[in-house]
This record gives C-alpha cells, structure tokens and sequence, in this order.
C-alpha cells in the first residue's frame, strides 16, 4: 500500500489524512490512490474528510451491535458500538459545518469585548475597501 504522510501538512492529501486520523504507517486505513480520488470528488478538504469518515463509518455498520449479559445483575457485562457510528457523524457534521463556512470569512478584525460582555468588535471582510474601519 502506497502511504504518505508530511506532518508540514503542507498538501491536501496530508491534511486530509490528518483530519480523518490517518497518520500511521503501521495502521494504514486509505491508499495514497485512494485519498486523492476522495480529493478529487471534492476538493474541499472538509468536505473529502466527511466523504472519507462517511466510507469509514459504513465498515462499522454490521458490526454496530448492542449485548449485555446479565443486565439484571448490577455487574452485567455490557458492550454497546453503536456509539462508534454516533460518534463519526457528529464528526462529519462538523466537518460539513465547517467546509460550508469560508477559509477567510474576515481579513482583520478589531476584538473588543466591554465590560458588559457585549461583542464590540469591528470585523472587515475582502468586500469592504482597505481602511475602511468604522
């Protein structure tokens, strides 16, 4: 299996082995071929990752299984892994939620808190002319 991995994270390919946790050589889950074909279905790197957890999390589904034995002794044996499947949506829901927000959504902004907790700040995104601050 061709496998690899830079933690600059300077290419997509290793960002997104990172954000689906893919960085062990010794445990490989995707193929390099594998990774930029997911790539090229999407090229938001937020989105392949959610493409990726989503092919991962369908592996689980058989195995997705509740037993328990003796659940009426208080040291019943109990082993749930449907919390496994839970868990990789909740993460590809955020990472849904965060390819639909811009990488640069402001340029600079002016953080200022008052004393009442109330958000102040001046925020500038690439629409507004430089200098523009109110």
């Amino acid at each position: 299996m061709a496998f690899t991995y830079s933690t600059t994270l300077a290419a997509d390919r290793d960002r997104l082995r990172f954000l689906i946790s893919d960085v062990d050589s010794g445990n490989i889950i995707y193929q390099d071929a594998e990774l930029d074909g997911v790539l090229s279905m999407d090229s938001n790197v937020f989105r392949a990752a959610a493409i990726a957890l989503r092919a991962r999390a369908s592996s689980f589904i058989e195995k997705a299984i509740q037993f328990s034995i003796g659940a009426d002794v208080k040291a019943a044996l109990s082993v749930d892994r449907r919390e496994i499947i839970k868990n990789f949506n909740l993460l590809i829901a955020s990472y849904e939620a965060r390819a639909e927000t811009p990488d640069e959504a402001f340029d600079r902004f002016d953080f200022n808190i008052d004393k009442f907790g109330r958000d102040r700040s001046h925020y500038q995104g690439r629409t507004e002319p430089e200098g523009s601050w109110e």
